[in-house]
């Protein structure tokens, strides 16, 4: 059995190739990064939609139907990315900063992405280590997370009412 690799530094192999991780970017990757920092926080999951729909019922028993539209809104944006992406917008943002030697940084495709993920893939490098590097290169992610879980955990929790 082959097991993971969590890269502990900023240069790793993968695939007979020595990717580092970049802190600059060019124009273009630059253009490709400020899409993914709008989609990022749209990534959903099941608990994500289960305390979204509570807060849309929330908002709708206060009749607040913008903020209800929003999050209404949201959740469609999310499940519909989720369906037509590929690759997940974390390996996407990792892509623009994890370059290999001799890799023309000054420019950012679809086929380079797939190439960077097939690499990754057949290395087995550890999905963990991407959602860590893309969550560092959104600006406040983890302030926003933690003030977040704060909010959710003073929240009285929901019994789920059995089917």
């Amino acid at each position: 059995m082959k097991e993971l690799i969590y890269p502990k530094e900023k240069h790793f192999e993968a695939n007979g190739k020595k990717y580092r991780i970049d802190s600059s970017l060019s124009y273009d990757r630059w253009l490709e990064l400020q899409v993914c920092q709008l989609e990022l926080p749209f990534a959903t999951s099941f608990k994500s939609l289960y305390e979204n729909n509570d807060k849309i019922i929330n908002c709708l028993n206060k009749v607040d139907f913008v903020s209800a539209s929003d999050l209404a809104y949201n959740i469609k944006h999310g499940l519909k990315k989720i369906g037509e992406k590929d690759v997940p917008i974390a390996m996407r943002m990792c892509a623009l900063f994890i370059n290999y030697e001799g890799e023309d940084v000054r420019y950012f495709s679809e086929d380079l992405l797939q190439e960077k993920i097939t690499d990754w893939r057949e290395a087995g490098i550890d999905i963990n280590f991407f959602l860590s590097v893309a969550a560092h290169s959104v600006p406040d992610f983890f302030k926003v997370l933690k003030e977040n879980i704060r909010d959710t955990s003073k929240s009285k929790e929901k019994e789920i009412p059995s089917q």
